[in-house]
């Protein structure tokens, strides 16, 4: 019985994380796949993005997540905080930083495989142009939607419900200052499917008048997406602060992205 419980307790477990990193306006991919001890919850792992293959190790808990991230030239710091399988928080190197969000990625029972699914989305103001996001985004048997995103504005998590049709969703934008996960503005977002792949409807930031529409496309049985999108630097002249809110968007010019040539990090 002892000897059934010590291996209970140093048992390990597979999972991948996924989401982006976001350097000098720009929002990069990112995907790893780590080994975890239940009992202490330190893991190591290995993954590539736009910066090359690297290797992981550092400690998860269901509100925490702290590790470095080793590429060929330099190790990155990453600490942050989390909440239901997807965490935010700051990345950093000697001289530079920037936001991450990732999310805990479901695999499939009968493979053990990360689940694939791939989301695309754009969103617009009223009357606007519209803007691209980047997803990685899961909706799971039960109807409930979890994931992170990025776009021009930054990061964001989004998490919410499919009943029936019918898609409800919030969309909280994040950051990091001084060690500290802050929330900068939440959106509400509702809207249907006709075929219950894209999804589209209304949505209105919580601390202002600001409303626009959106609009979401499940690939399935694509990949989650892997390759980078560049976004705009944000425009602070042209937004007003509501106490610690940022409201609203400017209306970018739809499809304006570059791809940088040189890796981040």
């Amino acid at each position: 019985q002892r000897r059934v419980a010590r291996q209970l307790w140093n048992l390990s477990s597979d999972a991948t994380l996924s989401g982006f990193f976001r350097q000098e306006s720009n929002n990069w991919s990112t995907t790893f796949t780590i080994t975890q001890k239940r009992r202490t919850g330190v893991f190591s792992g290995s993954g590539a993005d736009v910066a090359g293959n690297f290797k992981v190790r550092g400690n998860l808990s269901e509100t925490t997540l702290a590790f470095v991230k080793e590429y060929a030239r330099h190790p990155a710091m990453w600490r942050g905080v989390g909440d239901s399988g997807v965490y935010w928080g700051q990345w950093e190197i000697e001289g530079d930083a920037g936001d991450f969000a990732l999310r805990t990625v479901e695999h499939s029972e009968s493979s053990g495989a990360p689940a694939a699914q791939a989301w695309t989305g754009q969103w617009a103001v009223d009357g606007g142009a519209w803007v691209n996001m980047q997803l990685s985004l899961e909706l799971n048997q039960t109807g409930l939607l979890k994931g992170v995103g990025g776009d021009e504005k930054g990061l964001f998590l989004l998490s919410g419900s499919l009943k029936g049709n019918t898609l409800c969703f919030m969309q909280e934008y994040v950051t990091t200052r001084d060690g500290h996960g802050h929330k900068l503005q939440t959106v509400i977002c509702d809207g249907a499917s006709q075929d219950g792949h894209t999804f589209s409807g209304k949505w209105k930031v919580t601390t202002s008048q600001l409303t626009g529409k959106w609009i979401l496309t499940n690939k399935v049985g694509a990949h989650l997406p892997q390759h980078p999108l560049s976004g705009h630097s944000f425009n602070s002249a042209a937004h007003h602060h509501v106490g610690q809110q940022q409201v609203p968007w400017p209306a970018p010019q739809h499809g304006h992205y570059q791809h940088h040539s040189t890796p981040p990090l």
